[in-house]
């Protein structure tokens, strides 16, 4: 990550999120305790009909904040669970004019995406936000977003993992979850895919050959657990993930680095989607 990225560390000091828009492009990595466990990661979005989520932004604005609570759930393991983490809040911006328009539009308005990172002691969550009213302390006047009503083609969310980790995984299908894990390296994935359609799952619908479902559970060589699920998935499609053999993977995003807790926590109602990382040791 550049020099320049901007740094947020959970409550313990153990794990440190970096962002920045490079060349336009939004990117996170996630570190812990000084080791790589996210590598630069592109985020974004492919829309339909309109210009793309993906590049010429600059970074507006950020705001950081705390937050910590202990609260009952209803029933599970637990008693009490306490939710607490530190929070950024960055607003990205696509000027007027800095990208071609697909829409015909003629009213000047800048295209506005924040991306809201929640970083635990166990785990990482961020999502994605669209505000309709621009934030009066940026802008001078009532300035609305261009991103009034769109559609969603493809999510560009990456997740670049630091090594060849040993994953449990199922195949991507749009029909069923009904499969027998396969235990097998990342890097395996594309051989393995078709016997693990066949351990299970019938009817099914595949979107890739080297697509798995979420969870996805991890194992690093040096015996951390990371899981990359998603949470308050509330008027928006479930995540799929795609192995992509050059290091990448593709609301709360939410990685756990490994804890229940933190997929609790992630869900509550919002407005938009978590995804997540959990880190256990």
């Amino acid at each position: 990550m550049p020099s320049d990225a901007l740094s947020l560390r959970s409550p313990d000091g153990q794990l440190e999120l970096q962002f920045a828009v490079v060349d336009g492009v939004p990117q996170y990595a996630l570190n812990r305790n000084g080791q790589a466990v996210v590598l630069p990661s592109r985020m974004g979005f492919i829309l339909e009909w309109r210009d793309d989520l993906a590049h010429a932004f600059v970074l507006k604005d950020s705001k950081r904040s705390t937050f910590d609570e202990t609260w009952e759930p209803v029933w599970g393991e637990e008693a009490h669970i306490r939710n607490h983490y530190n929070e950024m809040l960055v607003t990205l911006e696509q000027p007027v004019g800095s990208v071609e328009s697909m829409d015909h539009s003629t009213e000047k308005r800048p295209t506005v995406m924040q991306i809201r990172f929640r970083l635990y002691d166990d785990g990482l969550g961020f999502r994605y936000e669209f505000p309709d009213l621009l934030p009066a302390d940026l802008y001078l006047g009532n300035i609305y977003n261009a991103l009034v009503c769109f559609w969603f083609k493809e999510e560009l969310t990456e997740f670049a993992m630091a090594g060849d980790h040993t994953a449990w995984w199922i195949p991507g299908d749009y029909d069923t979850q009904e499969y027998n894990y396969t235990e097998s390296k990342l890097s395996e994935i594309r051989d393995l895919w078709e016997a693990g359609h066949k351990n299970g799952g019938w009817p099914w619908t595949a979107f890739s050959k080297t697509g798995v479902q979420t969870a996805l559970q991890m194992k690093t060589a040096d015996g951390l657990y990371l899981n990359i699920h998603e949470a308050a998935t509330l008027d928006f499609p479930t995540m799929h993930l795609d192995f992509i053999d050059a290091l990448s993977i593709n609301p709360w995003d939410t990685m756990s680095v490994f804890h229940q807790k933190a997929k609790a926590n992630s869900q509550q109602p919002k407005a938009y989607t978590f995804r997540a990382w959990l880190c256990p040791d």
